[in-house]
């Protein structure tokens, strides 16, 4: 078993591993009820100066969050300041950014996160995407969490469109342009990045930027122009 007070960092290691690993719905359920989301979110905030350990938990948190109950315990613990702390240190990492990237999807439903998701998790979001625009899991992981963020509403979809943060101001239509150039000849990642600008474009006054947006409606068509069946991204080059 693994407390809190557990001091071996290969034992909590090796325990993150194996959480994050189970598969059938009723395991991955024991974890809330059993105290592990609590215990697995203080690991996180001890030790998010250690990028193995941080990377381990920050998997087994986000593995259990695929389940509903988890991530309502988990978005009551307060953890995204904490996770975007712990990912700033490890930046040039691809499979640390992977895994954040993937927690925050699992979270960005939860309405307790709501706030902490478009203020850390969404410049955080494209940190990655300019770091790692050439690694296909990460984008691939990014452009998920930021569908998934997109269907909170306006509000999310305009952070997007706009994710600066107090450091650095970043154009979001512009990264994503870059971002395509690179990664388009990654079906399964342009199929992800379909979905998410089809769930842009349902809020009007987000539509209307993507409109004037030249350069990512010409990915758009590049992107057509290579993937003639994808019926999703007609309706997206028509609707601009």
């Amino acid at each position: 078993s693994i407390s809190r007070t557990t001091k071996s960092k290969d034992i909590i290691n090796e325990s993150m591993i194996v959480l994050s690993q189970l598969n059938s719905e009723k395991s991955i359920a024991s974890i809330g009820s059993l105290g592990f989301i609590h215990e697995i979110c203080a690991f996180i905030k001890k030790y998010k100066t250690d990028k193995e350990v941080f990377k381990n938990c920050v998997k087994a948190l986000w593995s259990a969050c695929v389940n509903e109950s988890n991530a309502e315990l988990a978005s009551q613990e307060n953890i995204l300041t904490d996770i975007f702390d712990g990912a700033s240190r490890f930046n040039n990492d691809p499979s640390v950014a992977t895994e954040v990237v993937s927690l925050y999807w699992a979270l960005s439903l939860e309405d307790a996160c709501e706030k902490q998701i478009l203020e850390s998790a969404v410049p955080g979001i494209f940190i990655a995407l300019q770091l790692h625009r050439k690694d296909v899991k990460v984008v691939r992981a990014c452009f998920m969490a930021l569908t998934s963020i997109a269907s909170c509403g306006e509000a999310a979809c305009k952070k997007i469109l706009n994710p600066s943060s107090s450091e650095k101001k970043v154009n979001g239509l512009m990264v994503f342009v870059a971002v395509v150039k690179e990664q388009s000849g990654d079906k399964q990642g342009m199929e992800e990045f379909v979905m998410l600008v089809d769930e842009l474009i349902q809020e009007d006054s987000v539509k209307d930027q993507l409109k004037k947006c030249k350069p990512l409606k010409s990915e758009l068509k590049k992107l057509l122009t290579k993937y003639k069946n994808m019926e999703k991204l007609c309706e997206i080059i028509s609707a601009l």
